[in-house]
């Protein structure tokens, strides 16, 4: 499991704090669940965008896309850099219910 330094899960969310966004190819935060790399990268809006790149190498997929009736993937992004982490829990269940969907398919 791979973390940028400054910001550390075991802290809790509280403990983010939002910073700076630098561009759009800023990567704040990544970790990786059952081949799937998850980041959470800066936005041209300045917004954090959670996004999920599939091991086998195809485009990037930002989470709304995925089957994720509850709306925990807001479409233009994440205010701060606290949410958008907060939010990979369950990025991790949306993609273990994705991939329990293809093997009953």
């Amino acid at each position: 499991m791979r973390r940028n330094r400054r910001a550390e899960p075991s802290a809790g969310a509280d403990a983010f704090t939002a910073t700076q966004v630098t561009g759009p190819s800023s990567i704040e935060y990544r970790e990786s669940h059952r081949g799937y790399l998850l980041r959470v990268s800066a936005n041209h809006a300045g917004r954090y965008v959670l996004i999920v790149e599939d091991p086998v190498g195809g485009e990037p997929c930002p989470l709304r896309d995925l089957h994720e009736p509850e709306g925990r993937f807001p479409h233009d992004g994440f205010a701060d850099l606290a949410a958008a982490i907060a939010a990979v829990p369950a990025a991790k269940d949306a993609i273990d219910d994705g991939l329990r969907r293809q093997k009953a398919a």
